[in-house]
Formats: structure tokens, sequence, C-alpha cells
């Protein structure tokens, strides 16, 4: 399965592009036609049964109702064609679900809260928000994308090593010195998306009790990994293991605690 590593860059590439050209991509084109005639105020759905509201005069974004943000498989928010006039976001409590790119480029964006009511962020949700450096969150979230916070002021402010937002481990900051072996926090429930993803230099990791999933690419094309440690309270292993060789049984089957996660065909397998 191909890794969606390189969403965030697309999509950034894609909005220079736009600027250069010109031209929006079909929603949002279909969003600023939309809500043309009414500049200062403009709203409309973003989930079954979300919706948003642009005040002009407040430069706030606000997200009103409940349930999951869904922008049918859309690339770009309703609201992408404001992002350059948007300076606060307000969500409901309620709101369960962040969106894919939901927030992403808001740079006039300074603080968020998050409601404890949000148990999933998607990924890329606050790519490249250059002036946030205050997130607010609660320790309900159990899923989250990669590179949510990439390109923050918050993010850039941290130091060099695994990156903790709360009881989620969303990143890794700086370079990563060859032969690194990485003990997760106490406390960690939550890994992201592409947590440590082509991270060449990461031998050996251990997780604290408490894990439940281990998501999709988090040690994908850590070449150097040979060992790593997980508790008994994992309950889903995704596709987190591509092009990663691990100590396997005779049969050639690597295992990471009870699970499969492929095959090392190094092994000179039984018949």
């Amino acid at each position: 399965m191909m890794m969606k590593k390189h969403i965030c860059t697309w999509i950034s590439a894609a909005i220079i592009c736009t600027t250069l050209c010109g031209t929006l991509p079909v929603s949002a084109e279909q969003a600023a036609e939309t809500h043309a005639e009414n500049p200062a105020e403009a709203s409309d759905s973003c989930g079954e049964n979300l919706t948003w509201n642009f005040d002009s005069e407040s430069g706030t974004l606000t997200i009103s109702g409940s349930g999951e943000m869904d922008f049918h498989g859309e690339y770009y928010a309703p609201w992408a064609n404001l992002r350059g006039r948007i300076h606060a976001v307000s969500l409901p409590d309620g709101l369960t679900k962040i969106d894919t790119n939901a927030f992403a480029e808001l740079r006039n964006l300074e603080s968020v809260t998050i409601p404890e009511s949000v148990t999933e962020i998607g990924a890329c949700a606050f790519y490249d928000c250059t002036s946030l450096d205050e997130i607010r969150i609660s320790d309900r979230i159990t899923k989250v994308g990669e590179e949510i916070l990439t390109g923050t002021a918050w993010l850039d402010s941290q130091p060099d090593g695994v990156v903790y937002l709360g009881n989620i481990a969303v990143g890794y900051h700086g370079n990563m010195p060859q032969q690194t072996e990485i003990e997760i926090r106490l406390g960690t429930t939550v890994l992201a998306e592409n947590l440590f993803y082509a991270q060449e230099n990461l031998c050996a990791c251990t997780l604290p009790d408490g894990i439940i999933e281990i998501p999709e690419g988090c040690f994908s094309l850590c070449t150097a990994l040979n060992k790593i440690t997980i508790p008994d309270s994992v309950e889903r292993v995704e596709d987190a293991f591509q092009n990663v060789v691990l100590p396997a049984d005779d049969f050639g089957v690597m295992y990471v605690g009870k699970w499969a996660v492929g095959c090392n065909n190094s092994v000179d397998r039984k018949s």
C-alpha cells in the first residue's frame, strides 16, 4: 500500500500554483463563487451535522454543530479561499473529528482549542499554520494523522527528539543521530501516522503500556530498526513496517510481539 507521506507537500505546491496561475481547484472555486455576493460573511456545511461561518469583521471561522467534519474527499476545506483572512477558529463541543487539511495554511492563526469531544485529527490538519504557537487539547484523542503540526511555530520551538502533544506522540523534531534508541514516554497512548517514517537511524524503540494502535507507516522505511518492544495493550497493528527487516521465525515471518507484520526474505525457510 502506498504511503501518503507527501500529501501535505502536494497540497502546498497546489496552492502555490493556484496563486501564480490564478485558478482554483473546483471545490474552492465553487465556494468563492457561492460567497462572492456576501464576502463579509460566508457559511456552508462541513459535515452531516456541521456548518461553518466566517465573520470578516472579527476574522473568526466558527464551526457549529456536532459529529465528524467531512469534506467528502476534497483536498481543500470549503473555507480555503478565505485562509488569508482567518485569524481565529472556534470549534464546538460535540465535534468528533477534524478532517484532513482542515486548517492548513491559516498563517494568521495563533492559537486553537480542540474540544474534549474530538477523538480524531486528520493528516495535515494545521499544516503550515506558521503563527500557531498555542494548542490546547484533551487526552481523549485516539487517532492522529501525519504531520498535523508541521510548519507551525509551536513545532519549530520544540527541542530535538520525539515531540509530544498531551498524550500524543506527533512527530520527531530535528535530525535523528545514528544508532538512536527511543523509549516513548509513559502516558503516551496515541502514535501519529508515519511517526518515524524513513528515520533511517532509528535502531530500537520501546512503546509504553496504554498504546492501543501502531498506525500506518509508523516505522516504515526505518531500515536500521532491528528491535521494537510493544505492550500487551496494543489491539491493532496497521501497515506500519514497510521495508523494515526484523528478526523472523524459521518460516521467515516477522513478529512484533504477537503480531505478524511481514516476511523476512533473507531467512532460509523450512519447507
